[in-house]
């Protein structure tokens, strides 16, 4: 959902023709118009309207921040920009007192990355320098980029080579030459399971001969 601030701004961007006369001052504004000496104070209504702090803008507003996942489709300062925007959405309903802090938005970074980051979410855990600041954090994460997976890169590489044979995972190659070798080695395993476990001076199963 677009940001009604982000709406506004690309309307006064988007302008022409007479729009753009009034928003510039150059043309005078309809005499149906309400007065207002300025852009100001006009955007100072808006937000009273818009940015009103209720039980349902702060909800929805905590939810969205928190639900901001990074997609490894796209850079990463997208994920960056986006879950800062909505931290700072948050912070306008909130508060003095409750706003968002950047220590906690540093938290909700790590924890909403996603998994192919795991290199760079580890140098910033265990930074001998301690703690980085937001901004160093940004910046090591967008120079670290993801880790490199050599089974997609193999994949990657035969499709692109136009290869037909699939592949299977290391894990599965040894499952199922663990579930072959079960096979060929059970019959002779059950029958000295069979010879082991019969009574001594007999075959099993039959009954011992009276004196």
């Amino acid at each position: 959902m677009t940001y009604w601030k982000d709406e506004i701004i690309n309307t006064v961007f988007a302008a022409d023709g007479v729009t753009k006369g009034i928003v510039n001052g150059s043309t005078k504004r309809p005499t149906d118009a309400e007065k207002a000496d300025g852009g100001a104070p006009i955007f100072a209504a808006l937000c009273k309207r818009f940015d009103k702090s209720t039980f349902t803008t702060r909800s929805a507003a905590r939810a969205a921040f928190h639900r901001c996942l990074h997609d490894p489709s796209q850079p990463i300062s997208i994920f960056l920009d986006r879950i800062t925007s909505l931290r700072d959405r948050l912070n306008d309903l909130l508060p003095k007192d409750e706003k968002v802090s950047d220590t906690y938005l540093k938290d909700v970074i790590l924890t909403n990355l996603h998994s192919s980051y795991a290199t760079g979410k580890l140098n910033l855990l265990g930074s001998a320098s301690g703690e980085p600041e937001l901004d160093q954090c940004k910046t090591i994460l967008s120079s670290a980029g993801p880790d490199w997976d050599v089974q997609e890169e193999a994949d990657k590489l035969l499709e692109s080579a136009g290869a037909t044979v699939k592949v299977e995972p290391l894990e599965s190659r040894l499952d199922n030459a663990y579930v072959a070798r079960a096979a060929r080695y059970q019959p002779r395993d059950a029958a000295l399971y069979k010879n082991l476990s019969a009574p001594a001076g007999g075959v099993s199963g039959s009954s011992p001969r009276g004196g």
